[in-house]
């Protein structure tokens, strides 16, 4: 995958996927596996990222130029890949433990009030 697709796959997964999240609030299965999915990609996406930039490339998403010489543009930088990565990988064992501790609160003292 090259870096610019890789980007813009960073860019793009986590704001659809809570986009989808969103609309799929009642079925929690399959917000669950959008969830999940989401994580995964986008750390499937940054790690692809990752060989580019810890070689001195800056790979670079030019998102909009209102005015000519001002543009909006996302950079990648070594530090911010780090953190992101670490983050998105975390999430799915982090959310399906969360699935679980869920599924064990059936007495009624633990529940969340609705």
């Amino acid at each position: 995958m090259s870096a610019m697709i890789a980007l813009q796959l960073a860019f793009w997964a986590p704001l659809t996927g809570a986009l989808l999240i969103a609309f799929n609030g009642r079925h929690p299965a399959v917000r669950e596996t959008l969830t999940l999915s989401t994580a995964i990609l986008l750390f499937a996406s940054l790690a692809s990222l990752a060989p580019a930039v810890f070689d001195g490339a800056h790979p670079g998403l030019m998102m909009a130029e209102p005015l000519p010489g001002l543009s909006l543009q996302l950079t990648v930088e070594p530090l911010g890949l780090l953190s992101v990565p670490l983050r998105s990988f975390f999430y799915p064992p982090r959310q399906t433990w969360r699935l679980r501790e869920s599924a064990r609160l059936h007495w009624p003292a633990c529940r969340p009030s609705a």
